[in-house]
């Protein structure tokens, strides 16, 4: 039985590992250095990880950020990192 649950603070460094296991095998950089506005620890409530036996199984992240453009203001919402471990697709 899976669960989806955002990150926690102690989970925060598997969910890095296993982000750069998953999408950069072959790397040496941190996919956290890559993209750090988004995988960071401040934004671990908008990371969701779904979790089965207490691994990390799958992952999807969102920033939502705001902006303006002239005299209007508009948030605009960014999915990312979307994986699934082979097993469990």
């Amino acid at each position: 039985m899976y669960t989806i649950q955002s990150v926690s603070n102690s989970r925060f460094p598997s969910l890095i590992t296993t982000l750069n296991h998953w999408l950069r095998p072959n790397c040496r950089f941190n996919i956290a250095d890559e993209y750090p506005t988004f995988l960071n620890i401040n934004n671990s409530n908008q990371l969701f990880v779904a979790i089965e036996n207490d691994q990390i199984v799958g992952h999807v992240g969102v920033l939502i950020k705001t902006h303006r453009l002239h005299s209007v203001v508009f948030s605009v919402g960014m999915i990312g990192s979307v994986v699934t471990h082979p097993d469990h697709q």
